[in-house]
């Protein structure tokens, strides 16, 4: 399934995660505190009929293990749509989440996981911290960390054309699975990539002629003589069939 990551409004996460987080609740219900920080990100994947079908949603609060943690971000409400699980969606929405906190200048994130997603979430790269507990009526949670990194443009314009989100998005594409270190590796190579053309862009070429080479090579041609050749019977000798003369081969093409 082809999807679009969106950063949304708060409220247009709402439905899909009350359906699939917390459905002894009502939508209403989901508004948080801080959903409306200037700094949260809300994301969700939207299918091509429009229909939601994954979401996430971060905010900068620090962890329980530690109340004064100046640069802590909290991951809540991921959700994947049970028909579309196991396609890399929510893959796809997490890494719109790192992005978002490495355009903020990174730092620590971390949420409350459920214990059947803790698979999920350590192949994005966070890891277990403490036991689990017990949170009537959800079930059994542990908590998970991560660092991530503040990743500034080393050109104003350029490397931000190219995103976590827009690789994994791309890799969802080519039905490519990404662990979080190769996503991480590969944003930068093509980021690289983009300064590099962007380098080259900025040079001035207009007294330069065009040029389909930068070296002045030409091809030297022998003179166009008639030389002995390999004798016919002979090369038509190691061939499976041959017919008048030529080479037989399968035909391709059903007669007219």
């Amino acid at each position: 399934m082809e999807v679009r990551v969106e950063r949304v409004a708060a409220p247009e996460t709402f439905a899909l995660r009350q359906r699939v987080l917390r459905p002894h609740q009502t939508v209403e219900d989901m508004a948080l505190a801080g959903d409306d920080a200037p700094e949260a990100g809300h994301f969700l994947a939207r299918a091509g009929d429009g229909a939601v079908v994954a979401t996430a949603t971060v905010r900068r609060e620090p962890p329980p293990w530690d109340p004064e943690h100046p640069r802590a971000w909290r991951l809540r409400g991921m959700a994947t749509d049970d028909a579309v699980r196991g396609q890399g969606i929510g893959s796809l929405v997490m890494a719109a989440v790192v992005g978002h906190v490495e355009g903020h200048g990174g730092g620590l994130l971390w949420c409350s996981a459920r214990l059947p997603a803790v698979g999920f979430y350590t192949r994005a790269g966070l890891a277990v911290r403490g036991e689990p507990w017990e949170e009537d009526p959800i079930g059994p949670h542990v908590a998970m960390w991560r660092e991530v990194r503040s990743r500034p443009s080393t050109m104003p314009g350029v490397a931000s054309r190219i995103s976590r989100p827009d690789v994994a998005h791309v890799a969802h594409l080519a039905r490519l699975e990404l662990t979080a270190e190769e996503l991480e590796r590969f944003t930068e190579q093509l980021a690289a990539v983009l300064d590099h053309a962007a380098d080259v862009a900025s040079l001035d070429t207009s007294d330069v002629a065009p040029t389909a080479h930068p070296l002045p090579l030409g091809n030297i041609f022998r003179e166009d003589e008639p030389r002995p050749a390999l004798d016919r019977e002979e090369v038509l000798a190691q061939a499976p069939e041959v017919e008048d003369g030529r080479f037989r081969v399968p035909r391709i093409l059903e007669a007219p």
